[in-house]
């Protein structure tokens, strides 16, 4: 099972850090690591990025060489990862079933790629959207479009606009706060209570400034 250390960059002392590429995630990387006091290298194919590299003050290495390192990220866009000669590591890890709800949170939510994607909709419409996308991110959505379309959503969302429309809900809710909202309470701390509050902050306290909040 691969190991996943949260909280300290200490674990990585000695090992040795590979970033394959140099673009724009690859050079924030590595710039990153090295400033948190690790010794990263790049590796990198010998055009424009690995000017760059060297530039930055780093070691460059072809890429191949990084199957030997112990800890690698690989920082290319998706459609160019078959092609490079990198020997696949077999202890990769499912976010979902190890119960990394922090990798979720922050890939969807936190990095902004939900607001931007919605956004781009609303710009430029779905279809010129998805040409912002990777052609990995591309394939993996139109091809799984539909998946769930055997689930029968109509009856239910019968029975929610019936309750708006019938006055079901606005009863509900009066009695609700005649009450002193005690459900309202009740449901907001199972879903968005304390424990979800320290968590959220932590793990965006972790993660530092976000964009447009600096």
């Amino acid at each position: 099972m691969t190991r996943v250390y949260r909280e300290d960059r200490n674990a990585l002392t000695g090992q040795t850090v590979a970033v394959v590429g140099y673009g724009n995630q690859g050079r924030s990387w590595a710039l990153n690591l090295r400033d948190s006091g690790l010794d990263p290298r790049v590796y990198v194919r010998a055009d424009a990025s690995r000017d760059q590299a060297r530039a930055d003050g780093f070691a460059t290495i072809d890429i191949a060489a990084a199957s030997h390192a112990d800890v690698v990220c690989v920082l290319v866009p998706d459609d160019a990862i078959p092609s490079l000669p990198i020997e696949r590591r077999t202890d990769s890890l499912t976010v979902v079933e190890a119960g990394i709800i922090e990798a979720i949170l922050t890939e969807l939510f936190l990095s902004g790629e939900v607001e931007r994607t919605y956004r781009l909709v609303r710009q430029v419409g779905f279809a010129k959207q998805l040409t912002f996308h990777s052609p990995t991110s591309q394939y993996g959505q139109l091809s799984r479009r539909g998946v769930f379309d055997y689930l029968d959503f109509a009856p239910r969302m019968r029975e929610l606009i019936d309750d708006f429309a019938s006055g079901r809900v606005a009863d509900e809710w009066d009695a609700e706060m005649q009450a002193g909202v005690p459900r309202l309470q009740a449901l907001k701390e199972q879903h968005a209570g304390a424990f979800v509050q320290a968590f959220e902050d932590d793990l965006r306290a972790r993660l530092g400034p976000l964009k447009g909040q600096e």
